[in-house]
């Protein structure tokens, strides 16, 4: 079997630990960020418009000694090496035009660990389409996986070994970020117990058995809630527990832990037992509540019964007192009577007098409230007329100020245009004159030149959106100020109402007070004559 082959067929699928033992006579697989000495990189990790900047970036001994800033790699671009595998140049990863620059996988972790395989997950990148997890152990990578989703499933692993992982993004257009921090996990050293079930069901306890573990010298079991012992007893191989002094009608949770002298294993699958209910308890229990609720009652009877004797006592008395005082007030009704008859009229005429004044002074509050709303709309309708003036002002500066910026961009074009045109002169007669390395060495000159002025170009234009964000940040601040201020009026306004309206409020119940206070001095007097 050749090596690409072997390379092809571990990039196409997921490979075991066994599969790839079985390769390993043909071929020696490399590790992420490995270059095999017979090929370069797959052409998935560069690109394509990027072969000849990579040619720039990498020269031959041979040629001109490039300029620093072209060899130094960038840091998001250079695959790390793995950890434990061999120390490897760094090949720089050149970034495709135009497309988007993907993060590294973040919040990479492990989810469930047995002895043959382990659950990765990891937080999901904006914008990738798919997902690459690469697998290593000894400096072998066992696995190259791809995935859509946010987790994987790795298979075929051995027990109580150390396996490396890490997870790169890969995006619509095939663009790759740099590969997640590499982590490590240690492969439980037994299988998980399996086959649990229960038997021997009582009040207070219960026999626990399970699917012996090859390997296994011990078998930790967890109960929860924490009721009870848990006792060795006969079983295949140990295999079997009985649980005691539990407690009737309760559900627990049992978990079992293979020990061996390796290692333990992962936990296994929660089995949920009820213990039985304890029949004698609640009629006990039932008993004593009937006993209670009876005692209870007969003193409920007794004490309605005393109630009842004092309520009819307490009727007695208030009849008699009752009729005393209906004798009084009616004496007291027909005095009073009489000098009601006398006073009326003096109250009447005196109440018409109250109801005109009364009259009068609404009239005038009213005119007055009605003035003051003219005065307030007023200074509304002023104040609205200086800020649309002030916002009309404000559009013509930045109308003015994108027109400026229109003619200065027209400008900045058409003088970038005479630079590439004379670039492009100096270029052909440079062609002519120069041997084939001196031309190579003007084209990335020329290069560097195009790309300052792209640069130059892009932060003019990042400078002129900058300031038209700030321009709608202080239009919309006045916006809010408008709105502000008209809150505040209104709120203001709806006070005044408010007040307005307590304060007849309390003029009116001043007036009531004195009226009663009148009313009881009458009363009084009446009472001093009689």
């Amino acid at each position: 079997v050749s090596k690409p082959a072997v390379e092809e067929k571990l990039e196409e699928k997921p490979t075991t630990l066994t599969a790839v033992e079985e390769l390993r006579g043909a071929a020696e697989v490399p590790g992420p960020g490995a270059v095999p000495k017979t090929r370069k990189e797959p052409r998935e990790a560069v690109p394509e418009g990027v072969t000849a900047k990579l040619e720039a970036v990498v020269p031959r001994p041979e040629a001109v000694v490039p300029r620093p800033e072209a060899v130094v790699p960038r840091p998001e671009a250079v695959v790390p090496r793995p950890e434990g595998l061999a120390a490897k140049p760094d090949v720089p990863v050149a970034k495709p035009t135009g497309a988007e620059v993907l993060p590294a996988p973040a919040e990479v972790r492990v989810n469930l660990v047995s002895d043959a395989g382990m659950s990765l997950n990891w937080s999901p990148v904006p914008g990738a389409a798919r997902y690459e997890v690469a697998v290593q152990t000894e400096g072998i990578e066992l696995l190259t996986g791809k995935t859509s989703n946010v987790e994987y499933q790795i298979d075929g692993l051995k027990p109580s070994k150390k396996y490396h992982y890490s997870v790169t993004a890969i995006g619509p257009d095939g663009g790759r970020s740099a590969p997640s921090k590499t982590f490590h996990q240690i492969t439980k050293a037994l299988p998980t117990p399996g086959g649990i079930k229960q038997s021997s069901l009582t009040e207070t306890g219960a026999t626990i058995a399970w699917q012996p573990v090859p390997g296994a010298t011990n078998y930790s079991v967890s109960v929860s809630p924490a009721h009870g012992r848990v006792v060795e007893s006969s079983g295949a191989a140990g295999a079997e527990r009985r649980l005691t002094d539990l407690h009737p009608n309760t559900e627990y949770t049992v978990s079992i832990i293979a020990e061996g002298v390796k290692g333990t294993s992962a936990t296994s699958q929660p089995l949920v037992i009820r213990t039985k209910d304890d029949e004698e308890r609640k009629r006990r229990e039932a008993e004593e509540l009937r006993q209670k609720q009876l005692l209870q009652k007969q003193q409920e009877e007794e004490e309605q019964r005393k109630q009842q004797q004092k309520e009819d006592q307490q009727k007695q008395q208030t009849l008699l007192e009752n009729k005393r005082k209906e004798e009084e007030q009616r004496k007291q009704q027909e005095l009073l009577e009489k000098q009601r008859r006398e006073k009326e009229e003096q109250e009447k005429e005196l109440l018409e007098k109250q109801r005109r004044d009364e009259e009068q002074r609404q009239q005038q509050e009213l005119l007055e409230k009605q003035r003051k709303e003219d005065e307030t709309k007023q200074k509304v309708l002023k104040e609205k007329e200086k800020i649309a003036e002030e916002q009309r002002k404000q559009q013509e500066r930045i109308e003015k100020q994108r027109q400026e910026d229109e003619r200065k961009q027209k400008e900045l074009l058409e003088k970038e245009r005479k630079q590439e045109e004379e670039a492009q002169k100096k270029k052909e007669l440079l062609e002519k004159q120069q041997r084939e390395g001196e031309e190579k060495e003007q084209k990335e000159l020329l290069e560097k030149q195009r790309k300052q002025e792209k640069d130059k170009r892009q932060k003019e234009l990042l400078e002129k959106q900058k300031k038209e964000e700030e321009q709608k940040k202080q239009l919309e601040k006045q916006r809010k100020e408008e709105e502000d201020r008209k809150q505040k009026s209104l709120l203001e306004k709806k006070r005044k109402e408010e007040e307005q309206k307590q304060k007849e409020l309390l003029e009116k119940e001043k007036k009531e007070e004195e009226e009663k206070k009148r009313k009881e001095l009458e009363k009084k007097t009446l009472e001093q004559e009689k």
